[in-house]
């Protein structure tokens, strides 16, 4: 906040009197002495500043679910989601009854992706990150529902955080899946696809600047370990499901000689 204040050459002082939020409270903020400051005053001091949300959030120590819903929050879809459009159910009912239209803008999210209101903002509020399956429901409505030249893109999003992307390899799997149809995936991306193809489930931890997978089958833990360990069996399994499938083609081909 203070980067991008100083960048505006804007005050302290005349930061509190444009989003309405109090001098102290700035200080406060600017220091580290307030920890967790709520959506709204974020979003006040965003638009204060004349920036989005996720360019506020823009930095290493935010959570990738907290830029993922920053972003995801300047869709026209999204932004442009007026309760009274026929198109969004319940809409005006919603208003009516004294619903806030930035919460409508998290209904639409959580209708789409069955994520809470509650966690959407808890990413963005308390910098917590998203379960996996969250985060690809996530990218997944942002890939839908996309308009030609509609905020952010998806492919400018994933440039802009592509380190902390390439860490988790059913993330980057997804996404780089939806933007150039799976070309470009390394052999741990190519792993996990193989993985999912046959259900095998997948969760990702960091420890130390690394990706750790834990790989289940009906939930039934098998594995645990580090991405650069798992990397040289991609190979292995690759080519004994290769003879396994050469192996029935052949037994089919044999049979329809037979008949």
């Amino acid at each position: 906040m203070k980067k991008r204040r100083n960048e505006r050459k804007i005050s302290q002082r005349a930061l509190a009197k444009a989003s309405g939020v109090s001098f102290a409270y700035i200080q406060q903020l600017e220091k580290g002495l307030k920890k967790n400051p709520s959506l709204d005053i974020l979003n006040k001091i965003a638009d204060a500043l004349d920036i989005s949300l996720d360019e506020l959030l823009n930095d290493e120590s935010t959570s990738f679910s907290s830029r993922l819903i920053a972003a995801i929050l300047r869709m026209d879809y999204i932004s442009l989601a007026l309760p009274i459009d026929t198109d969004f159910a319940n809409g005006r009912e919603f208003i009516e009854k004294g619903g806030n239209p930035e919460e409508y803008n998290f209904e639409i999210i959580r209708s789409h992706t069955e994520i809470s209101i509650n966690s959407l903002k808890k990413c963005i509020e308390e910098n917590e990150e998203l379960e996996i399956d969250d985060q690809l429901k996530l990218i997944v409505f942002w890939d839908r529902y996309k308009w030609e030249d509609d905020g952010i893109e998806l492919e400018e999003f994933y440039h802009q955080n592509i380190n902390r992307i390439n860490k988790n390899p059913v993330i980057s799997s997804k996404i780089k899946t939806l933007l150039y149809g799976g070309i470009t995936k390394n052999d741990i991306e190519k792993l996990v696809d193989l993985l999912e193809k046959y259900n095998f489930k997948i969760n990702i931890s960091n420890k130390n600047d690394e990706s750790i997978l834990s790989i289940y089958n009906n939930e039934n833990p098998i594995i645990t370990e580090s991405e650069s360990n798992l990397v040289p069996v991609y190979n292995e399994i690759l080519n004994k499901i290769d003879s396994y499938a050469k192996f029935i083609i052949e037994d089919e081909l044999k049979k329809l000689k037979k008949d």
